[in-house]
């Protein structure tokens, strides 16, 4: 014969127990739903190129001449206005800066871009590309190049993808690329110009002029 309340008593017990067990397991569950909420709330954020006055201006080769202007107009423009003045083989000079990275996110790059023509009668004629110099200007990220943009590619011999000219007002035009950063940490920026030289007995008048505003940053 069974004993009832031998079995009453157990069974008490047992849901006691579960009940007991539950109410010591809620916060365990609570805390441990709340971990991934807060997670979601952090956000990276995205790094900006420093201003102008921060980035480094260095000639690689040749000299510029004392007209015109070469350098950060301000912090957020860099204008290429002097001429090469070695004739036969022309000037490289660049300007640099830093930006922090984080592995495995990739960063789009824009900038504008324009340029004037060396002639105030602007690019008409095979000989205006002889007695005036073109140049380009290679961007690199990390030591690979990432953007390259020339006055006259077809004929200076300066490859590149063509900016806008005009004859005396720069028209800004809009460029992009983007880098996908394999390491943390920081990563060299580079503007690498190059002015064209050209024959001295053709009465060598100057170079094309490029302005480039600064880089700004966007975070995938």
């Amino acid at each position: 014969m069974i004993d009832d309340t031998t079995t009453t008593q157990r069974v008490t017990v047992s849901r006691r127990t579960v009940m007991r067990a539950a109410a010591w397991s809620v916060p365990v569950i609570a805390v441990a739903a709340a971990v991934p909420l807060a997670s979601a709330s952090i956000e990276m954020v995205c790094p900006e190129t420093p201003p102008g006055s921060e980035w480094e201006t260095a000639l690689e080769f040749g000299t510029l001449s004392a007209a015109g202007y070469t350098g950060w107009l301000n912090d957020a423009l860099f204008v290429s206005d002097k001429d090469a003045t070695l004739y036969a083989t022309g000037t490289i000079f660049r300007t640099q800066t830093t930006f922090e990275a984080v592995a495995g996110t990739t960063y789009d790059f824009t900038l504008e871009s324009g340029g004037v023509w060396a002639s105030a009668g602007g690019r008409p004629t095979a000989q205006q590309d002889y007695i005036h110099g073109g140049q380009n200007v290679t961007i690199s990220m990390g030591g690979v190049q990432a953007l390259q943009l020339s006055t006259r590619p077809d004929a200076s011999g300066l490859p590149g993808t063509q900016i806008p000219m005009s004859n005396n007002q720069v028209i800004f035009n809009p460029f992009a690329f983007s880098y996908a950063a394999t390491a943390t940490g920081p990563v060299t920026i580079v503007f690498r110009y190059i002015l064209a030289g050209v024959s001295q007995t053709a009465g060598h008048q100057g170079n094309d002029r490029i302005d480039i505003q600064n880089l700004t940053i966007t975070c995938v």
